[in-house]
C-alpha cells in the first residue's frame, strides 16, 4: 500500500480563523528546536521548528550580564553574597561543572520570565551538563540581582534548546491567536511581562478545541491512519509513516504474536481521541488530542506529522519526550490553566 497524503489546500477551506493580536515590541521570538527521532551524529547541524518561545527583551541586560560574569569571577567564599539563601554551595557545583568562562557570554542571550531572568548560553565542548541546563536565573532581592540555583523548569529547558544566538523580534513572526480567549489570555500575559509558545499559526495558550479543527487536512490525514490503526490492519497502518517511525513500529509489534498483539493493543483501542488543536511549526506539524474512556479520566498527548509540501507522515512514533514536550506536559495540556500555571512559578505578584 502506498503511503496516503492528503493535501494542504484543504487548510484553506477550514473554518479556522487566525486573529492577529499585537505585542509589545520588547518580546524576542527564539525558535524551538526539532529533536530528531533517533540519535544523530555529534556534528550534525540543529534545526529548528517555525515555532518560538516568546519572552521579554528585557532593560536590565547589562545589569544582567554583569551580575552573571561576578558569578563566574567569584571565589567560593565570596559566591554565597551572589545567591539565594543557602544557594552559594549549589551554585559552586553548578558552575564547575558547566565549565563555563567569561567568553562563553558574548553569543548568550538575556530574557525577562515574570519577574525572574534567564541568561542563557551555549555548553563548552568539555561541559558535564547536558543540553538544556546551560542556563543561569536571575532575581531581585532587596534591590540587587542574585543568582537562583535551584529554580528550574521545563519552559527554562525548552529555551536553553532554542535558537538562542540568534533571536528576533517578536513582531516579525506574524503573531497571531487561535481565538478570543486565547488573544485576552496573550495579553494578560505581556501586563505580567510572561512568557509563552507561539507558532506559525497561533500562540498556543490553551488546549480549547478550536472551531473546525477536525476539518483540517492534518487532522483527516490522522484519523485515516487511526482509524486503520483500530481495525488491526498493522501493515496498512505503516503505511502512514516515515521510514524511521515505520521501522521502530515494526520492531514494537511485527515481533509479538497476534494474541500479545491483542493484549497490548486491545486496551489501546477503547480510547477514543478528540482532537484540540493543529499546530503548524514548518517541517512538523502537531495535533494536541486528548483520550477517552468511559469511567476513566481524559488524558493528553500530540502527534507529529512529517509535512512535506502539504503531504504528511506519522514521524517520532516511539520517540524520547522532548522539551517540547515536557513543556506541554506541564502547561498546555492542564485544561485552560496555563495563565495561572506561568504566573504562579514566574510571578512575585500573582
Amino acid at each position: 500500500m502506498k503511503r496516503i497524503f492528503l493535501s494542504l489546500a484543504i487548510i484553506m477551506q477550514s473554518a479556522i480563523v487566525s486573529l492577529s493580536a499585537n505585542l509589545p515590541n520588547d518580546y524576542l521570538a527564539l525558535a524551538i528546536q526539532n529533536f530528531p527521532a533517533e540519535k544523530q551524529k555529534p556534528n550534525v547541524a540543529k534545526k529548528y521548528y517555525q515555532a518560538w518561545v516568546l519572552a521579554v527583551n528585557p532593560q536590565n541586560k547589562s545589569e544582567l550580564f554583569d551580575a552573571t560574569k561576578k558569578l563566574l569571577q567569584a571565589s567560593p567564599k565570596d559566591i554565597a553574597s551572589l545567591t539565594t539563601k543557602n544557594g552559594a554551595k549549589r551554585a559552586v557545583k553548578f558552575i564547575k561543572a558547566s565549565g563555563i568562562k567569561l567568553d562563553d557570554l558574548k553569543s548568550a542571550t538575556a530574557v525577562q520570565l515574570g519577574d525572574k531572568y534567564a541568561v542563557i548560553y551555549q555548553l563548552p565542548k568539555k561541559s558535564r551538563l547536558r543540553e538544556g541546563m546551560n542556563f543561569f536565573v536571575f532575581e531581585y532581592q532587596n534591590d540587587k540581582l542574585v543568582y537562583n540555583p535551584s529554580f528550574t523548569d521545563p519552559l527554562l529547558t525548552l529555551l536553553a534548546t532554542c535558537d538562542f544566538k540568534n533571536p528576533q523580534n517578536a513582531s516579525k513572526i506574524g503573531f497571531k491567536t487561535f481565538n478570543d480567549s486565547d488573544k485576552i489570555t496573550c495579553e494578560n500575559l505581556a501586563k505580567a511581562n510572561l512568557p509563552f509558545v507561539c507558532f506559525k499559526n497561533g500562540a498556543l495558550v490553551s488546549e480549547e478545541k478550536i472551531a473546525g479543527v477536525d476539518n483540517l487536512a492534518p487532522a483527516k490525514f490522522y484519523r485515516n491512519a487511526q482509524d486503520v490503526f483500530y481495525a488491526w490492519k498493522l501493515d496498512d497502518y505503516t503505511a502512514f509513516m516515515t521510514a524511521p517511525s515505520k521501522d521502530k513500529f515494526n520492531s514494537q509489534f511485527k515481533s509479538m504474536s497476534d494474541a500479545e498483539r491483542k493484549q497490548v493493543l486491545g486496551e489501546y483501542f477503547q480510547w477514543k481521541k478528540q482532537y484540540h488543536k493543529v499546530l503548524d511549526a514548518g517541517e512538523h506539524t502537531l495535533i494536541l488530542f486528548s483520550r477517552h474512556k468511559p469511567q476513566c479520566e481524559p488524558y493528553d498527548d500530540t502527534a507529529y506529522l512529517q509535512n512535506n509540501g502539504g503531504k504528511f507522515a506519522i514521524t517520532k512514533f516511539g520517540a524520547e519526550k522532548s522539551p517540547l514536550d515536557m513543556f506541554f506536559a506541564k502547561y498546555i495540556y492542564p485544561k485552560n490553566q496555563y495563565l495561572k500555571l506561568i504566573s504562579k512559578k514566574y510571578s512575585n505578584t500573582k
